[in-house]
């Protein structure tokens, strides 16, 4: 499918307050494939009349051409995105960080560090989940974050 329609931010070249609303615009092209079956069934008994139906579906979808080759961050929670689109992938895929258990004890907490001994969370409390330092770098931000899982 060509057009794939989705709401963005109004430009901010445009005079428009970006934060009061948002316009549809013409993000890239997407691609669905899949399949649906289904079962009904009709009777009547003793002057009742019912219906009984099942419907099972299986789609895949993926982006194969964003606007400029751009990645796109939407579903905000907190203040992130947790949702990321980018071309090749799934449409909307869960976007975060990855989780490594979760914090029992102070002592856990001081020796999640990173490589020069500083710590990687410093504000968690026991019963925080531990994030990954996916690129080694010492510093959990957005670098850390990734593909989560499919939200279809």
């Amino acid at each position: 499918s060509k057009d794939m329609l989705m709401e963005t931010k109004y430009p901010t070249y445009s005079g428009y307050p970006t934060w009061l609303s948002r316009i549809w615009a013409n993000v890239g092209s997407i691609q669905v494939k899949g399949w649906e079956a289904s079962v009904n069934y009709h009777d009547e008994y003793n002057g009742l009349k019912y219906d009984i139906g099942l419907n099972l579906t299986h789609a895949k979808s993926k982006a194969l051409k964003l606007a400029n080759g751009s990645e796109i961050l939407d579903g905000g929670f907190q203040g992130g995105n947790i949702t990321r689109t980018i071309e090749g992938s799934v449409l909307a895929g869960y976007y975060g960080y990855v989780v490594d258990g979760v914090f029992q004890n102070q002592t856990e907490i001081n020796s999640h560090t990173s490589n020069t001994g500083n710590l990687l969370q410093p504000d968690a409390v026991p019963g925080d989940f531990r994030f990954k330092d996916l690129n080694k770098d010492g510093v959990l931000n957005d670098k850390d974050r990734e593909y989560l899982g499919n939200p279809y």
